[in-house]
């Protein structure tokens, strides 16, 4: 499975299929989310066992359990260059920026969402026009 994602790259040759160039950042963006997340759901429920207790159940860590879900499902459809994979990246862009700007607002960081909003903007209008995306993942 691994082979597939990581392959050797022959500078002579223009090969835009693969998850190699600007994908490594989502690829590793998403490893990293899906990790953390793991981590995230151990400790809550080692939480709520250890607690008895639905204190550390808030709304919160729902949301960022779904959220953790759904990047580890997409990290799954990256690996397998699913066609699937684009539009299901640009949802995940969208609700993640609707939620940290609900976070990130609501704290009077402007600026903070203002970033946000540049990158999300920025990897949204990769993932529709790309040549490597559309080469990878449509064709």
């Amino acid at each position: 499975m691994v082979t597939r994602v990581i392959k050797v790259i022959d500078p002579k040759k223009e090969d835009l299929n693969g998850v190699y160039g600007w994908l490594i950042i989502p690829f590793f963006g998403l490893l990293f989310s899906s990790f953390f997340t793991l981590i995230y759901i151990a400790i809550f429920i080692l939480t709520i066992i250890t607690e008895k207790t639905f204190y550390f159940f808030q709304i919160g860590s729902v949301m960022f359990i779904l959220l953790g879900i759904f990047s580890i499902y997409l990290f799954v459809l990256l690996i397998k260059q699913s066609k699937k994979f684009p539009k299901l990246m640009t949802s995940f862009l969208i609700i993640s920026l609707i939620l940290n700007s609900l976070s990130t607002l609501a704290m009077g960081r402007f600026i903070s969402f203002i970033f946000s909003l540049a990158i999300s903007i920025i990897w949204m209008i990769y993932f529709k026009v790309s040549k490597r995306v559309k080469k990878t993942f449509i064709y």
